[in-house]
């Protein structure tokens, strides 16, 4: 270190000596001194205690937190530690949302990458402005295809190719989001690039297509499965058949091919892995076709004992397990001369990108780590210009909003919440005296999700989670506070088609259930709401092949029900996902794409309000004197639901908080909930974030 460096950290030190007492509990101050210890005293280890602090403080500010932890990795690489790889990919699973700091980190990990395997280069695909699901690249390199939404403004669900040499981005199909449209996913490139097969699914019905299209989009349907989905895996290297995973009509799952020529079906292997709680593009990465197309490696096994890789030949018959490790194994890949096998693996703790030599079928030798740092990766295909994987990151946020309860006027900026150590916050609603905000949360437990339900208290306080909620599972209605306050309760219907009463117990913090008449009870996966003496509950009915005709109230004791809004042949009903009850329980409020419904829940009389399709406002909330209804929609043209909106019912102006300032690029604002007192409102966000890279170089030369 330089003299005047030197002398410049003492002044530092010195400052911090007299200032550290008053300022000891500030995340910003104990981050400058965690940064002195590193830089300023090369003291890397008391440095790497400041950090941890800093981390583990929630309620800390999330930007602060993601640079301590991204100054973790960085003291971990200057001692020469591996656990320096294990700290940069805490900042890509933790704090995703905090760009720059994300950035450092992946580069950073980039350079270890390429110090441990030389010639390996991990390198962005696709610019940042392009968004794709399910990228697969084209044999030649030179494209990629993938799913895109919303492309332009009223698409639906369709297949995109992006030429990487021009940029240009073309719809290959044009599906939309009318009930008579269908969706897509899940595209695979025929062995000649002229030709991509996907899924096509129908929006309400369980059965799914195989269908391939040509580049002008001149489609045609191949298979159509009748019992559920199915996932396309790979094409035979002669372009004759495609390999799929699908679903049987007992719920199990099979491996097959499907002739390109006759569309016949020829079952290859029942999976011990399902469907269930995986998406179909996860699915479809289970298996892969060797180049030379006498073998098939998939990934499978039971849900309690973990994936292993298998070969299969494309002829059929017993597979073989190549690799048997009590770690999950999925996702195999064959290289492109058919001498290697690679796959992701967190057998090390981590996810990570493995290797095995493969001669005739057989594993040749034990298997080899690749690439670290692959959390919440998927590998595409892999193709002579290299490997193609891609990340796609879930954000969730719950915001809250500071407002006047009489002018309506935002008072600061919105407010994130802290839940990253407790899982993916999803719906949030406060107790109805007030006291606490309630979050459903979702957090990754190997290969699927489990549920949990969090109280947030509003003032100061510990954050409890409760875990093992019964019958979730089955849920059929987003939990609501009972109208007393005295428990969070949603009713479920299992398997027998049995009707639950469940809850949680805001004081002995308990679970209990209770079977209830099911009556006539025929419902969604949508809200509920309460009657003011808890004894009747109101849901969306489903009727007509799978879609919702009415709002019916449900007697809890007797099973008895009523109509009290039915949609007529020229007015269905919006989303009843947002059924919300107003807080003197008299009315109930519905709302989607501008048409908002009001219901008197006495009279059952219904108002209908038309706020237009300029900002598609969704999923209205009661403010407390029921004069108002925050909502949230576009805050322009082409632009995402990202604003909040209140709208009152007296004149029936609609104004715009103008938050979406604040959130970040491309975030989506979904079920606001107002608070008792009306000066706070809870919001949600949700945002997909994706990465498209090439790994080049993948396999050591010996």
């Amino acid at each position: 270190m330089s003299k005047r460096k030197f002398v410049q950290w003492m002044c530092v030190i010195v400052m911090i000596a007299f200032t550290a007492p008053v300022f000891a509990q500030n995340p910003q101050q104990l981050f400058q001194q965690g940064v002195l210890k590193e830089n300023g005293e090369g003291d890397l280890k008391a440095a790497i205690t400041i950090y941890e602090r800093i981390v583990n403080n929630a309620n800390a500010d999330r930007s602060i937190r993601a640079k301590a932890q991204l100054h973790i990795g960085m003291c971990y690489e200057k001692l020469g530690n591996t656990e320096a790889v294990k700290a940069y990919e805490a900042v890509l699973s933790q704090f995703p949302g905090e760009d720059d700091v994300v950035v450092e980190a992946r580069n950073r990990l980039a350079v270890l990458r390429e110090e441990k395997a030389a010639g390996l280069t991990v390198t962005r695909l696709l610019p940042s402005d392009i968004y794709l699901e399910c990228q697969t690249l084209s044999p030649d390199g030179m494209k990629v295809a993938g799913i895109v939404f919303d492309m332009p403004e009223g698409e639906g669900q369709n297949l995109a190719v992006y030429d990487l040499a021009s940029g240009n981005l073309e719809l290959i199909t044009h599906y939309n989001y009318s009930k008579e449209s269908q969706w897509i996913y899940v595209p695979i490139w025929s062995p000649d690039g002229r030709e991509v097969a996907y899924e096509v699914g129908d929006w309400g019905v369980p059965a799914s297509e195989l269908w391939a299209s040509d580049l002008a989009g001149k489609s045609r349907l191949l298979f159509k499965n009748t019992h559920g989905a199915l996932a396309p895996c790979d094409w035979l290297p002669d372009g004759s058949a495609v390999l799929i995973m699908f679903e049987n009509e007992n719920n199990t799952s099979s491996m097959g091919l499907v002739s390109v020529k006759d569309g016949s079906l020829r079952e290859l292997y029942p999976m011990q892995s399902n469907f269930g709680p995986l998406s179909d593009d996860v699915i479809g990465g289970y298996a892969d076709v060797s180049p030379d197309g006498r073998f098939i490696a998939f990934a499978d096994g039971s849900p309690d004992a973990g994936l292993n890789i298998s070969v299969i030949s494309t002829e059929g018959g017993a597979p073989s397990i190549m690799i048997d490790h009590p770690a999950d194994d999925k996702q195999p890949r064959w290289s492109p001369d058919g001498r290697h096998i690679v796959f992701l693996s967190n057998r090390h703790g981590s996810w990570a990108l493995w290797g095995i030599s493969i001669r005739d079928g057989k594993p040749d030798g034990s298997a080899f780590m690749i690439l670290e740092g692959m959390q919440d990766a998927q590998l595409a295909s892999w193709t002579k210009k290299g490997l193609l994987s891609r990340t796609l990151s879930l954000l969730r946020d719950v915001y809250t909003l500071e407002i006047d309860p009489k002018s309506h006027q935002v008072l600061g900026k919105p407010q994130a919440l802290d839940f990253t150590s407790l899982g993916l916050p999803y719906f949030s609603l406060w107790s109805p005296d007030g006291k606490y905000l309630s979050i459903l949360l979702f957090s990754k437990v190997g290969q699927s999700w489990e549920r949990s339900i969090a109280l947030m208290p509003s003032k100061e306080g510990e954050t409890r989670k409760f875990d093992n909620i019964p019958f979730l599972n089955s849920q059929q209605g987003l939990f609501q506070w009972l109208p007393d306050g005295s428990a969070l309760g949603f009713v479920s219907i299992d398997e027998e088609e049995r009707l639950h009463f469940v809850r949680l117990d805001s004081k002995t913090r308990e679970w209990m259930s209770r079977s209830i008449p099911a009556g006539e009870f025929s419902g969604l996966s949508s809200n509920i709401a309460w009657s003011g003496d808890g004894k009747t509950f109101f849901y969306g009915k489903r009727e007509e092949a799978g879609s919702v005709r009415a709002v019916i109230a449900h007697d809890l004791e007797t099973g008895q029900e009523h109509s009290i809004l039915r949609a007529g042949p020229t007015q269905p009903l919006p989303a009843v996902y947002s059924l919300k009850i107003s807080r003197d329980y008299r009315r109930l409020v519905l709302g989607a794409r501008g048409q908002i419904v009001l219901v008197d829940t006495d009279s059952d009389h219904a108002e209908w309000l038309d706020c237009g399709e300029k900002n598609k406002l969704e999923a209205p909330s009661w403010s407390p004197d029921g004069q108002f209804l925050v909502t949230y929609g576009n805050s322009g043209p082409n632009e995402y639901a990202n604003e909040l909106f209140i709208v009152s019912l007296t004149d029936g102006q609609v104004k715009n908080l103008d938050i979406s300032q604040y959130l970040p690029r491309r975030s989506q604002i979904y079920m606001p909930d107002w608070s008792p007192d009306g000066r706070k409102i809870a919001f949600n966000t949700w945002m997909n974030k994706i990465e498209t890279n090439l790994i080049t170089n993948v396999i050591p030369e010996e």
